[in-house]
């Protein structure tokens, strides 16, 4: 996801699942819907950050600097 400039903004364990069969192995992840550009493709520069963001997703997952109000607007 990284590598295509985003972020997953609904990380929780029921958006894990794991593989069958010869595929055993592998972590999958599911449900992308709140899933944001974090910096431009084109030119790679983050995008602006913010403060007192109201919470996207869930608290119980949600990292320290989102409980506080961090967070980046798309520009």
């Amino acid at each position: 996801m990284h590598k295509q400039h985003k972020i997953n903004r609904d990380m929780k364990t029921d958006n894990f699942v794991m593989g069958t069969d010869g595929n055993m192995d592998l972590l999958y992840l599911i449900d992308f819907g709140l899933t944001k550009k974090f910096r431009s493709s084109r030119t790679g520069q983050h995008i602006k950050f913010t403060k007192n963001k109201k919470l996207t997703g869930i608290a119980r997952c949600a990292s320290i600097n989102a409980l506080k109000g961090s967070g980046n607007d798309q520009t």
